[in-house]
């Protein structure tokens, strides 16, 4: 079928009968979709032709900031984001018609889901590569404006990875949260690290299943202090991602010291690059990575509507 050939669609409701279909054009969404308990199939909106052919499919996902939404002694100034995403079927990767529709709809549900928080501020939003113009063109068409960035920066594993001191009593160790109570407790020190801006438990216990998905965590003792992870994106390529470390217990070389097992245990594994994405803002972040070897790759470009 030609690229510019639309048939008859109707946008609908995500059905868990629609999980196969969508895998042919997108395996990360087919995976979420069934896996993940965050995604709401009345947050899920399918383009379908009368023959049940999915033509695009886009989604509301809750951001780490959503899970503060319930919270009390947030500042009313706290932004609440809603993360979107729009994949379309190859046959139709052209189409701004079914895009767009698809768009309007994550737009009501999105409206829909702020109208029972009105006293917050929520935002609907993308990320969207800075190189990839036509696509910040569509979504600035409808509305939307820029805002934050996240720079994506990579780490060179053929070069040999610094020797970092081990801080006195902390050792590193594969921490792969096996048991509820190992993912509690990773979850409660990324909740404190984050100042409750944490991914769920249900997008961690998702994460866990990931393709050569490890975790790394700095312990004193008993008590978790830092962490990393890792996931491969390509056969060579893995993140080393979820850097943190708890308040009382920075600036004593942990981050440095768990980042660098961490890329140790990739080289091993035969990666030849680790990326990481950071918030452009976060000066001190990205002044320690870039002390370790990390060097720019590219930048995402936070592109969002304000309900």
């Amino acid at each position: 079928m030609s690229l510019n050939k639309i048939p008859h669609y109707q946008i609908r409701n995500y059905v868990s009968n629609d999980a196969e279909q969508i895998g042919t054009f997108d395996n990360l969404l087919e995976l979420s979709y069934k896996y993940n308990p965050d995604f709401l199939p009345s947050n899920i909106f399918c383009a379908v032709d009368s023959d049940e052919e999915i033509l695009g499919v886009g989604h509301i996902e809750p951001h780490e900031t959503w899970h503060l939404i319930e919270k009390e002694n947030v500042s009313s100034d706290f932004i609440y984001r809603l993360l979107l995403r729009i994949s379309l079927n190859p046959k139709y990767a052209n189409s701004e018609s079914i895009k767009g529709n698809i768009l309007k709809q994550l737009i009501i549900r999105a409206k829909e889901i702020r109208q029972q928080y009105p006293d917050k501020k929520i935002r609907l939003f993308t990320w969207i590569d800075s190189t990839e113009l036509d696509e910040m063109d569509f979504y600035l068409a409808h509305g939307f404006a820029t805002y934050s960035n996240s720079l994506v920066m990579k780490y060179d594993l053929t070069m040999d990875i610094p020797d970092v001191p081990q801080p006195d009593g902390i050792t590193v160790k594969e921490n792969n949260m096996v048991t509820e109570e190992e993912l509690q407790r990773y979850y409660n020190a990324a909740s404190i690290a984050f100042s409750g801006v944490v991914w769920s438990l249900n997008y961690i216990r998702w994460m866990k299943c990931g393709p050569e998905w490890k975790n790394f965590s700095a312990f004193y003792g008993d008590q978790l202090v830092g962490n990393t992870m890792t996931w491969m994106i390509e056969p060579d390529h893995s993140t080393s991602e979820d850097i943190f470390v708890l308040p009382e217990w920075r600036n004593r070389g942990i981050a440095k010291y768990v980042i660098t097992e961490a890329l140790k245990y990739l080289k091993k594994q035969g990666k030849a690059l680790a990326t990481l994405s950071v918030y452009g803002d976060n000066v001190t972040a990205i002044s320690l990575y870039n002390s370790l070897g990390y060097r720019m790759h590219y930048m995402m470009i936070e592109c969002g509507y304000d309900l």
